[in-house]
């Protein structure tokens, strides 16, 4: 080539293509491992806001049926 390699100017500097290319290849990855990772599971009980014990029995108690019911059942054939 005569030319040589493709370049930008990018805040007053020039910087080959390549350098860009990878660049947004690594911001990809980041961003999508960034927003995949999960935090640490914290307990219903403790995710829970209510006023007395009683109410907070309920909610948990309700919510651990609800976990069970979202589980796939058995298929009967």
């Amino acid at each position: 080539m005569a030319g040589g390699p493709q370049t930008y100017i990018v805040a007053g500097t020039k910087v080959p293509s390549r350098y860009l290319a990878v660049g947004s290849l690594v911001a990809y990855v980041a961003a999508a491992m960034m927003m995949t990772r999960g935090g640490p599971e914290v307990p219903i009980a403790d995710q829970i806001k209510a006023l007395d014990k009683d109410e907070s029995a309920f909610v948990t108690k309700y919510m651990e049926k609800l976990a069970k019911e979202d589980t796939p059942a058995k298929a009967h054939h």
